[in-house]
């Protein structure tokens, strides 16, 4: 099976019912008749085609067209969109939800006194305490009780 295997049986049924247009029917059957594979599909599909329509034409029972449109016409109404006070309340809830979040980082990051790597993890007590107010105020280190 070639690549243009692929890409021809995507289109035989149209080649089979002779709806192929006509600028594209001359390689598409000059591939059918070098191909055994899709000679053999395609004379499969034109017997299945001609079969259906030896068939005869099937009844339509009465009050069956009128029921079909109807549905058709109700699934076809648009769709009712969310009134505006529904969206803006959703909206508010999302901006309150995101308030909410960035002052909880900021009063976090407030009471933590900041991301500041150069102060001494651990403990707390009087020694960490001496190395923060160390780092924070070099020039007084000197006074800083031990």
């Amino acid at each position: 099976m070639s690549k243009d295997c692929g890409r021809l049986r995507t289109r035989l049924v149209e080649l089979a019912d002779g709806t192929l247009p006509e600028s594209e029917r001359a390689a598409f059957e000059a591939h059918v008749a070098a191909c055994p594979d899709c000679g053999r599909e395609l004379a499969l599909l034109r017997a299945e085609t001609a079969l259906l329509r030896s068939l005869p034409e099937p009844s339509v029972p009465d009050g069956l067209e009128p029921g079909v449109m109807q549905c058709v016409r109700r699934s076809a109404r648009p769709m009712r969109r969310p009134a505006m006070q529904f969206v803006l309340v959703r909206a508010g809830a999302v901006a309150l939800f995101v308030l909410g979040l960035l002052l909880g980082v900021g009063v976090g990051l407030g009471i933590t006194g900041g991301l500041r790597p150069e102060y001494p993890a651990g403990r707390p007590g009087a020694e960490s305490t001496r190395r923060v107010l160390a780092a924070e105020f070099p020039e007084f280190s000197e006074e800083i009780p031990r």
